[in-house]
């Protein structure tokens, strides 16, 4: 549908008008399909009320599929336990709700965590893996929430703040801080901030510029902080100490985003702008981190980069990769010119 606006008034100037039937609607984020430029070009897709999914889907190093986890489903932000042995993962629902669940990825079993009437997202596990964070807007902005990961407590507030809203990220291996992304109510630069889970709770920022600092992952050890910013005009990922961040080393060459730690601390991965699967040698001994070249591991077709991309086992071997449906992907496109033109018949 279109229908006609006047942007100095802020009002309809006319009733709504048809212009397309039968668009899809992306079964992943419960939104349609089609785009429209200034220029009178519309580009849309046909197909049910609501098309495909994604699949869990686990990679070796190289790239060969070794199967996946769970059935095809609207997944996001897949977060493996520590033990590997577990998945924490937002599953959408049709009424575009979101809630958290966790897989038994030896049993094939999945469990719900929360039960709320609004998007619970972005799941986070605690080092010994007995509690899942994560985001929730039940009360207008994200803020965080956390629950025991075998669901035997009731929802517990983690951090809200009245002037902003928080993305959690990370919790640092020895339990004592999370990492989150905080956005000012006035949604300006986003900025990476740490939250102590001792003492007087008092967040404080770890990096925050003018520039938008996010994904924040703490290392192994403790010590240094994966991120990236957008301060060379795209995503690059950055390395910098942690809690006390100054001198940041960039990781990436040409783009990159999601940063993930290998467990021992010596391999830092991420995805570029290409989709590909990238991983740089870290050494994080002394002073200031010394990085190999990045080299790519493998392209990592259809993955869904926007709804947290992918999870890696501790020892760097495996990827969990969130794939879409290939039937999805091989729907036609329909482009139509000058499609204002309805409007005025």
């Amino acid at each position: 549908m279109a229908q006609p606006f006047n942007t100095r008034h802020l009002e309809a100037t006319g009733p709504p008008v048809p212009i397309v039937e039968h668009v899809a609607i992306h079964g992943g984020i419960n939104r349609p399909m089609f785009t429209a430029s200034d220029t009178g070009v519309l580009v849309y897709q046909t197909g049910s009320s609501l098309v495909g999914g994604w699949h869990l889907s686990w990679f070796t190093r190289d790239g060969k599929p070794e199967g996946t986890a769970g059935d095809l489903d609207r997944y996001f932000f897949p977060a493996l336990s520590p033990d590997g042995k577990r998945l924490a993962v937002a599953l959408a629902s049709e009424q575009g709700t979101m809630d958290i669940w966790t897989l038994d990825l030896l049993r094939n079993t999945k469990t719900r965590l929360t039960f709320g009437s609004s998007i619970q997202s972005r799941p986070v596990w605690s080092a010994d893996g007995k509690t899942v964070f994560y985001d929730s807007n039940v009360k207008g902005q994200f803020h965080i929430y956390a629950k025991p990961a075998d669901g035997s407590g009731a929802e517990q507030t983690v951090l809200e703040s009245n002037d902003a809203s928080e993305y959690v990220h990370s919790s640092s291996p020895d339990q004592r801080y999370l990492l989150y992304e905080r956005v000012p109510a006035d949604r300006t630069r986003t900025g990476i901030w740490a939250l102590p889970l001792f003492g007087d709770h008092k967040p404080f920022p770890v990096v925050q510029t003018e520039f938008n600092e996010v994904e924040p992952v703490v290392s192994p050890d403790g010590k240094w902080l994966a991120y990236h910013n957008d301060a060379t005009g795209r995503f690059e990922v950055y390395i910098t100490a942690f809690p006390g961040a100054g001198a940041k080393w960039q990781v990436s060459t040409g783009g990159g985003h999601v940063p993930k730690w290998r467990r021992d601390g010596k391999e830092l991965l991420f995805l570029d702008l290409s989709d590909n699967l990238v991983a740089v040698d870290v050494n994080t001994l002394g002073n200031s981190p010394r990085l190999g070249a990045p080299h790519v591991l493998f392209h990592a077709a259809g993955i869904q980069a926007r709804q947290g991309a992918y999870d890696v086992t501790g020892d760097g071997k495996k990827f969990l990769v969130n794939i879409s449906d290939v039937k999805e992907e091989s729907q036609p496109l329909t482009l139509v010119q000058n499609w204002t033109a309805e409007l005025r018949r």
